[in-house]
């Protein structure tokens, strides 16, 4: 994976949780992991499809996919992974690869991406055929996450 890779990924996560949350987002050290994983209890899965082509999953962990919904609905009050909140989730994963869809486009990357698979589970295991760039996120009064990026140039 080529470095001008990641920098739409960066950007987008930035240009959703910047406003949304009035706190810059804090990218922790980006590293490789070792495929099977194991990421926590709620992901969200977006394909990738054009120059790149793989995958990405917005990891939360903790209640963080509760807080993260309850903001990006305005406030209103989460207390489970209800189908509300699954829905909310989805969208901003949703939103953050559509910014970086935009993001790759000035760099003459054209992607386009798939709607969102919502996850729940106890220590969801993910296999990729591709090496996998994990960027750990934590946002002030939302709490960890992490983007897991799976992507190839496209023959």
């Amino acid at each position: 994976m080529k470095a001008e890779h990641i920098n739409p990924f960066l950007k987008g996560i930035a240009s959703v949780f910047s406003p949304l949350c009035n706190a810059e987002p804090n990218i922790g050290r980006i590293s490789l992991l070792n495929t099977p994983y194991t990421i926590g209890n709620t992901a969200v899965i977006i394909g990738i499809t054009g120059k790149i082509k793989g995958q990405v999953t917005l990891e939360f962990k903790d209640n963080s996919a509760m807080k993260a919904a309850s903001t990006l609905l305005g406030g209103y009050e989460t207390s489970a992974l209800d189908e509300l909140t699954k829905s909310a989730v989805g969208e901003l994963a949703n939103m953050i690869l559509g910014n970086a869809a935009t993001e790759f486009s000035i760099i003459n990357v054209i992607i386009d991406i798939t709607p969102p698979t919502v996850i729940v589970g106890e220590r969801i295991e993910i296999t990729h055929r591709t090496p996998t760039l994990f960027i750990p996120i934590d946002i002030e009064h939302i709490g960890a996450m992490g983007l897991h990026v799976s992507v190839i140039e496209a023959a």
